[in-house]
């Protein structure tokens, strides 16, 4: 019951139960790293889909989402289920630089040699340390306070992208924003 004492200690048992399960989750993903489910792809309704996850919780609130998305990308072949979790991935990672709000600019264009779909994040969050940007595919890395971080989403992010192809880069100013690009490959008509 709720006035019970060992209530409190309950619940922490709980969130520290599920906190050690999404660690061993991680783990095991970033273990298997399986191979990617293909099909053609509309990349723009796979960051729709995943915006609408996220937008309408409060930590959103105060981030205000611009999204700027060429109609013309053709259909790409990817696992839209792994791209979506990187998606969420760089997304959460953003909110997460903006605790009081900011802008998330979000865009897709054809990369400059119209070889790959380019995916654009830009944030006006606090920026990456420069000496931290050359860790942050590292497994396990993370700048997030004990408890909050497993280090392994960007990792697990970059073997996905690197299974379909791609490339993903970061480049971040210190108290100014990050800009986080993904690039995945338009396959050529035959």
């Amino acid at each position: 019951s709720k006035d019970d004492p060992r209530r409190v200690d309950l619940e922490v048992i709980v969130k520290e139960a599920n906190r050690c399960r999404l660690i061993t989750q991680n783990l095991l993903d970033f273990a298997r790293q399986s191979s990617p489910e293909k099909a053609p792809v509309d990349i723009n309704e796979v960051i729709k889909n995943t915006l609408s996850l996220v937008e309408n919780q409060a930590s959103f609130q105060n981030i205000k989402i611009i999204k700027d998305f060429n109609c013309s990308l053709p259909l790409i072949l990817i696992d839209s289920n792994q791209i979506q979790q990187v998606i969420m991935n760089v997304i959460l990672n953003a909110q997460e630089a903006m605790p009081q709000g900011g802008f998330l600019t979000i865009s897709t264009d054809f990369s400059e040699d119209g070889r790959f779909a380019e995916i654009k994040f830009i944030d006006t969050g606090c920026g990456i340390p420069e000496d931290n940007i050359g860790k942050l595919f590292d497994p396990f890395f993370t700048t997030k306070e004990t408890g909050k971080g497993t280090g392994l989403g960007l990792a697990i992010s970059y073997g996905i992208i690197k299974n379909h192809g791609g490339d993903i880069n970061i480049d971040s100013t210190e108290g100014k924003g990050t800009t986080v690009i993904i690039k995945l490959p338009i396959k050529k008509k035959r």
